[in-house]
């Protein structure tokens, strides 16, 4: 569907010029790929989120997503198909962007395939979404090309959710240690622990590193910063502020 926004300046009006705004859509129409290209006859897209890692080998898909099929659903999303970080199996941590995930034990014709029959005979369209900065550490496009990733020096704003994801990480090492045994956190934590851990993390560690001060500026400082940039811009050897 797409949504346009328009604009209305009337120009000759006994109350002046006045503003008017609205909007209109336009809905889309899905063609299905078969011999008459027939228009998918529906009032919404109804849409199912499968994980492509979970679905095993291209020969046993069909089968499992029958059940979407009869459920009513005329769109599956697909999670990324291409091979995934070996030691976290995220779904979007993507090892290689030209490799078909090996679980699948197949190619991506065969995949293609699959998509255009349960297209013809299920009148059911099919998406994949990828993004390519969604990468696992070991692919070779952070390597080449570091600056595709989010980190602290082009994206300074992040300061705060790593010093966060440390603290998580040396509660995780301290906890698997028996170092806070003292405080009635096991190495092997169930789900009664979840309220000490909350005390714990709360009052005792995130007070030490002041998150509150990512979020202060020092006026004068920016101030002058400022004053400064105006200096360069302009003529005047001190222009006000």
């Amino acid at each position: 569907m797409i949504l346009f926004k328009y604009k209305v300046l009337f120009l000759f009006s006994k109350k002046g010029n006045q503003n008017g705004q609205g909007y209109f859509q336009v809905e889309p129409r899905l063609i299905l790929p078969n011999v008459n290209n027939e228009i998918l006859d529906e009032n919404c897209i109804t849409c199912q989120s499968v994980l492509s890692k979970s679905l095993g080998p291209i020969y046993e898909w069909l089968s499992l997503l029958e059940v979407t099929y009869h459920s009513g659903y005329n769109m599956i999303h697909f999670t990324p198909i291409q091979s995934l970080y070996i030691v976290s199996n995220s779904s979007y941590a993507i090892t290689d962007h030209h490799k078909l995930n090996p679980l699948f034990h197949g190619s991506f014709e065969q995949i293609k395939n699959l998509i255009d029959k349960i297209a013809k005979q299920w009148k059911m369209f099919s998406i994949n979404d990828l993004v390519y900065n969604h990468a696992a550490n070991d692919c070779s496009l952070l390597g080449n090309h570091p600056e595709a990733a989010d980190n602290l020096i082009i994206s300074p704003h992040l300061k705060p959710a790593v010093l966060l994801d440390s603290i998580l990480m040396q509660f995780t090492r301290d906890a698997s240690e028996d170092k806070l045994l003292s405080r009635g956190i096991p190495s092997e934590i169930k789900e009664h622990h979840l309220d000490l851990i909350r005390h714990y993390l709360i009052n005792e560690q995130f007070p030490l590193y002041n998150f509150s001060e990512y979020y202060l500026c020092d006026e004068n400082l920016l101030v002058e910063e400022f004053r400064q940039q105006l200096l360069k811009l302009s003529d005047c050897p001190d222009p006000p502020l």
